[in-house]
């Protein structure tokens, strides 16, 4: 059990308008780093892919109203017609530093940063439903189909 002395008492943490248009802005940076790994594997591999543009507009954005943005996400087709998405689920998650989930024909997936805030990501990829995740690199792309 927690005591209520180890829970940090964050009810003084000021936010405002820029800090969260600053979050958003290091996730779209990441996200755009991450799809382009991704691309750099698929191209070297013989995947296609398209890009799409997906509406973000969470919580803390109304709640700060920041407008609405797209970020990235990347569909991929294996040489043998193989295909995964990789769609971002949410910034500001439980535990995490932003979520994108993944489907493929092996299911679904989710890939989460466990690093802090403005520090160097560290991805990690767990099936959903099958427990411990491992740290994603692009290539456990062709893993998954």
């Amino acid at each position: 059990m927690i005591e209520s002395d180890e829970i940090e008492d964050t009810s003084n943490i000021e936010i405002t308008t820029d800090d969260v248009q600053r979050r958003i802005s290091d996730w779209l940076a990441r996200l755009d780093d991450l799809l382009g790994s991704v691309k750099t594997w698929a191209g070297a591999h013989g995947w296609k892919w398209t890009d799409d543009a997906l509406p973000m507009h969470e919580q803390m954005m109304i709640e700060f109203n920041v407008a609405p943005q797209n970020q990235p996400s990347l569909k991929l087709v294996g040489p043998a017609g193989d295909f995964v998405w990789i769609k971002p689920k949410g910034l500001w998650v439980i535990g995490a530093n932003g979520r994108v989930d993944v489907y493929s024909p092996k299911g679904a997936f989710t890939l989460v940063d466990v690093a802090e805030p403005f520090e160097k990501p560290e991805w990690i990829i767990h099936h959903v439903g099958q427990g411990k995740g491992e740290v994603f690199t692009p290539d456990l792309i062709a893993q998954l189909v």
